[in-house]
């Protein structure tokens, strides 16, 4: 779907090609081929780089499907000063997206405001028909309309001006202009991709009028039309063969035309979504032409389905109505009493789907999940399962559809709010965290008093400099000399010291040797002397480097502790986020919940409905009963007369 919609828009214009690109990601496109441009022409390539960093991040949510994230990112960006070297780019994502979430208002004044007459005819004719789409789906009919009225039907693709054509139909009975509805119907080929269905729905509209006549004119050709394996989508077009069938034999029934009625409803397929409402009309068809026993078998049919279709519920009471008209009233008296049984049960499974209403969630009683990037052009599909099953025809119409899809956005957010709370609550605890270490860190310097250590450390290392600068200009050999050789130096220097004294009481051969002892050490000593002086000299320079570092390294921390930024006004902004967010919450809470109260109110008046039904059909079973028991023949107003389901629908 990418190619299409990215080979409608000017290929010079690199903003148009990211615009159709979300336009197609987000689900807007009504059919494959809806933006084809005449004449063939290739698609645009994607942009390979981006200018803004702010831009980089949207596209990279944007091309994994998170919409919301990425709508996110173009709205911060544009808050924190735009981005730049995209030109328009960014507002038109912005308004494809917003589109697909149903912002039709926001994404109206974004295109609106860009789509000037630099942009190609192609751009204008893409933004405007999903626009119209999207405002036909919501009941906008005004609004879809003043869409359609600013396409360019010379510069549209085929595939779009059919579509555009389809909408603009449906316009014309929705707002009952059918006179023009008819002219246009009329001259459709019937090649026309929506031909079925814009004919279904001018019968329907005619049906609501009970114009059935003329209903029943625009009924035929549906079912007429032969449906090959060639047809575009052969399972739609037999689902509507059934569908235009069944609304044309009701309409043949109101108009007292029994036996095309039989035929038409016989003709509709018995697995189909149409067949009980089929099988109940072919069954009075038959019946009012007096052929009883043609009319139990359709009725009989729908005892063998779900108990919950009202078409099978009215069968259990028509059943036992042909058998007294065939006369087997003993049939008749046992069938009226199975009726009443499944009336009964029917009555209590309606109540425990009410109760259900009452206290579940009702997206989880839907089936529903909430979703950030749910598209509004692609409709909800609730489960088939539990109280879903008495609210088909309910949940199918458009508002109830429509309601359903901001429930589930309006969770979506609320997921999202309670996610950002639980973030600001964690970075509220990270900078409480900083706040308490910056306190350690101060209480931990004061503790350790770092200025007296380095002015010890100082004076240290000027005594050691003085000592080592005594060494030096005294020549003080000795200096370095290991405390045990120290020792023996000594003591032979008492000795020669000695011998000089007793020189004349002593042989001259131990003087001698006196002084070469003390010779012999003093001229060791003196060999690692300069060896000595360099290395302490070395050892000198690398503790006042490791001296001044330590002092280096106490100014950073200091300076880290005293001039560190104030988390004050942080912590300020986290209270004021975490308060806005609470607030959102609370006031997103009070909106779910008053749409979910009337969404769950128009569940339970359509359960209260079929409840009222059954009880009617319950009542009439036991009076039925009553009468056969007192032996009273039977009245034209004793006959469970059909309710005349219709055939209204629409595309």
């Amino acid at each position: 779907m990418l190619k299409p919609l990215l080979a409608a828009i000017k290929r010079s214009a690199v903003v148009w090609s990211t615009a159709c690109t979300a336009v197609a990601f987000t689900g807007l496109a009504f059919n494959s081929h809806a933006a084809i441009p005449a004449g063939g022409e290739d698609p645009v390539k994607p942009l390979t780089e981006v200018a803004d960093l702010r831009y980089g991040v949207a596209l990279y949510h944007y091309y994994q499907k998170d919409y919301f994230n990425a709508l996110t990112e173009l709205q911060m960006a544009e808050y924190q000063g735009g981005i730049q070297g995209h030109g328009v780019n960014p507002k038109i994502i912005e308004g494809g997206i917003s589109l697909a979430f149903g912002m039709q208002t926001t994404a109206g004044h974004i295109f609106n405001t860009l789509l000037d007459s630099e942009q190609s005819a192609q751009a204008h004719n893409t933004a405007w028909f999903y626009l119209a789409k999207l405002a036909y789906m919501r009941g906008y009919w005004s609004d879809a309309q003043s869409y359609l009225d600013k396409l360019d039907p010379e510069t549209m693709g085929q595939a779009m001006r059919d579509e555009a054509e389809s909408i603009a139909i449906n316009l014309l009975i929705r707002t009952e202009n059918y006179s023009e509805a008819i002219e246009r119907v009329d001259q459709l080929p019937k090649e026309f991709p929506n031909w079925g269905f814009l004919h279904y729905n001018l019968a329907s509209a005619y049906g609501r009028q009970q114009r059935y006549e003329d209903a029943i004119l625009y009924y035929e050709p549906v079912y007429d039309k032969p449906v090959t394996t060639a047809s575009a989508d052969p399972n739609v077009a037999l689902a509507l063969q059934d569908r235009a069938r069944t609304a044309a034999g009701y309409s043949l029934l109101a108009t007292g035309n029994y036996f095309r009625a039989y035929n038409t409803f016989n003709q509709v397929r018995l697995e189909g979504g149409q067949a009980n409402q089929a099988l109940l009309g072919s069954g009075w068809a038959a019946f009012n032409q007096n052929k009883l026993n043609q009319a139990l078998a359709p009725w009989q049919e729908l005892l063998r389905r779900d108990s919950v279709s009202p078409e099978v519920q009215e069968a259990q009471l028509a059943i036992p109505y042909a058998y007294e008209k065939l006369g087997a009233i003993g049939e008749a008296l046992l069938a009226y009493s199975n009726a009443e049984t499944a009336y009964e049960q029917e009555l209590g499974r309606i109540s425990e789907a009410r109760e259900q209403l009452n206290s579940a969630n009702l997206l989880e009683i839907l089936g529903l999940t909430a979703s950030g990037n749910s598209s509004w052009l692609e409709g909800v599909e609730p489960d088939t399962a539990g109280v879903i099953n008495y609210l088909h025809k309910l949940i199918a119409q458009n508002q109830f559809q429509t309601q359903t899809q901001r429930l589930r956005d309006l969770q979506g957010m609320k997921d999202r709010l309670d996610s950002w709370q639980q973030k600001l609550d964690n970075y509220e605890e990270l900078t409480q965290a900083r706040v308490a270490f910056r306190i350690a860190q101060r209480e931990n310097i004061e503790q350790l008093d770092y200025p007296a250590i380095m002015k010890a450390l100082y004076e240290q290392q000027w005594q050691l400099q003085n000592e080592i600068d005594r060494i030096s200009t005294q020549k003080d050999y000795l200096a370095f000399t290991e405390q045990a050789q120290k020792a023996l130096t000594e003591r032979a220097e008492n000795a020669l010291a000695l011998s000089q004294e007793l020189a004349e009481d002593i042989p001259a051969e131990q003087a001698e040797k006196a002084q070469l002892l003390y010779g012999l050490l003093y001229w060791q000593q003196a060999q690692n002397y300069h060896a000595n002086l360099y290395q302490a000299q070395g050892n000198l320079a690398t503790v006042n480097a490791e001296i001044k570092q330590m002092g280096e390294a106490y100014d950073r921390v200091r300076g880290l502790v005293d001039n560190a930024d104030d988390l004050a006004p942080m912590a300020g902004r986290l209270a004021a986020m975490q308060s806005r967010v609470a607030g959102e919450q609370a006031q997103l809470d009070g909106t779910m919940s008053k749409l979910s109260d009337e969404l769950t109110a128009t569940l339970l008046t359509e359960l209260n409905g079929q409840q009222a039904r059954v009880n009617f059909f319950l009542a009439e079973a036991r009076l039925a009963v009553a009468r056969l028991y007192d032996g009273r023949a039977l009245s034209p107003e004793d006959a469970p007369i059909s309710d005349g389901i219709s055939g209204e629908g629409e595309q």
